[in-house]
């Protein structure tokens, strides 16, 4: 009697996992694309090779135009600045926490390694470089991840994060899926 109970209960886990992950996986959203990142020589740029990077980006797409909320918002821009700037060669992290009073983890933006060990900070949204005094007083990191594959670990996961999932991946010169 304890087997066939203990069989039931075995079966419906493996039910509800297997309706779990058909109900709650995306279909139309692609998993990171294969060679996403590629061997670069690391470069240590500048703050103005840092605008100079943007500058050639904003020529492609004006981001603050292009802005939509859970499809092409602060996350998948920055997601988006991380692998354009690591595939030139910078050393780059995507950063979330809040700014000014707003609520946590609820904005996104980019750290890029510098020259003599400077952080230069990049909002995504406006693809700028931020003033130091200004993130010095209106930004508050509360975690930042090295790699794409590392947000899949964060409770909003890849998804989040997604660009190549959009229909801005071919203006932006990236992967399409």
């Amino acid at each position: 009697m304890i087997k066939h109970i203990l069989c039931l209960v075995a079966l419906w886990v493996v039910f509800f996992i297997v309706i779990f992950s058909v109900v709650y996986t995306p279909a139309d959203v692609n998993p990171v694309p294969t060679g996403y990142y590629c061997e670069r020589e690391e470069v240590t740029p500048t703050r103005t090779d840092v605008i100079r990077k943007l500058a050639v980006l904003e020529s492609n797409l004006n981001f603050y135009d292009v802005y939509k909320e859970d499809y092409f918002d602060c996350s998948e821009m920055s997601a988006y600045l991380e692998w354009y700037f690591e595939r030139n060669g910078y050393k780059t992290d995507i950063v979330m926490g809040r700014t000014g009073n707003g609520s946590l983890l609820s904005h996104a933006w980019v750290r890029v390694h510098g020259e003599n060990n400077s952080l230069i900070m990049v909002e995504a949204t406006c693809c700028e470089v931020l003033p130091q005094f200004w993130y010095d007083s209106e930004y508050h990191e509360e975690m930042s991840f090295s790699n794409i594959y590392k947000s899949d670990n964060t409770l909003f996961g890849i998804d989040e994060f997604d660009w190549w999932n959009t229909s801005y991946a071919d203006q932006l010169g990236g992967y399409t899926t």
